[in-house]
C-alpha cells in the first residue's frame, strides 16, 4: 500500500480517469478516417458522402418519358416532388436495366436537379481507415472513373468513392435526349 495522503476514493477516481483517458486515446487511433453510404451497381461497390444523398427509398412507380436516353427510366413522385430516375448501372454501362421494384433509389442532394439514382443494392454505412485508402481507381470500370475521387480496399473488396456532384453536373448526364436514328 502507498503512503499517499490521498483518500482511497480519490485514488480510485484518479485511476478511473487515467484508464478512461487511455481508452479514449486508443479509440481515437482506431477511429475510421472516412465514412459514407455504400451501395452496389452491377458488380461495382461504391460509397458516397452522406451529405450527397437526401434519402434512400424503395422505388415508387416510374412514369416513362418518351424520346429520352435508355438510362433515364422516367420520373417518379417522392413526397409530392417530381424526380427524374436514372438507372445508374445502365448509364455507366456496367449492368443490365434493373427491375424498378428490385432496386433502391438514392435521392441526390442537389437543389438545381431533382434526380434519383436507381441502384441494385444498399449496403448501409461503411467506414474506412487511413490504411485502406489510396487504392488505384484505374482498375475500376472506365465509365465510372471520371466520377470516382478515391478508393478504399476493405475485406478484399474495392470501394470507389463516387462524387455525386461530379456525376450530376456532367454534360453527358444532363443530355437526356435520345439521339435521332440515322436513315
Amino acid at each position: 500500500m502507498t503512503d499517499s495522503k490521498e483518500h482511497p476514493v480519490e485514488i480510485l477516481w484518479r485511476m478511473q480517469q487515467e484508464a478512461m483517458a487511455g481508452a479514449g486515446q486508443a479509440q481515437e487511433a482506431e477511429e475510421p478516417r472516412w465514412g459514407g453510404l455504400a451501395f452496389g451497381v452491377g458488380e461495382l461497390r461504391l460509397v458516397t458522402e452522406l451529405t450527397s444523398v437526401n434519402d434512400v427509398l424503395d422505388c415508387p412507380a416510374i412514369t416513362p418519358l418518351p424520346g429520352t436516353q435508355p438510362w433515364l427510366r422516367g420520373v417518379c413522385n417522392v413526397r409530392g416532388n417530381l424526380y427524374s430516375v436514372v438507372d445508374l448501372g445502365v448509364y455507366l454501362n456496367v449492368a443490365l436495366p434493373l427491375v424498378a421494384k428490385e432496386g433502391r433509389l438514392l435521392v441526390v442532394n442537389n437543389r438545381d436537379l431533382g434526380c434519383c439514382l436507381l441502384v441494385s443494392k444498399i449496403f448501409g454505412l461503411r467506414h474506412f481507415n487511413e490504411e485502406q485508402q489510396g487504392q488505384d481507381v484505374s482498375v475500376l470500370d472506365r465509365a465510372i472513373q471520371p466520377y470516382v475521387t478515391q478508393a478504399f480496399l476493405q475485406d478484399d473488396e474495392l470501394w470507389g468513392v463516387l462524387d455525386l456532384n461530379l456525376l450530376v453536373t456532367d454534360e453527358k448526364f444532363l443530355n437526356i435526349e435520345r439521339p435521332a436514328k440515322s436513315a
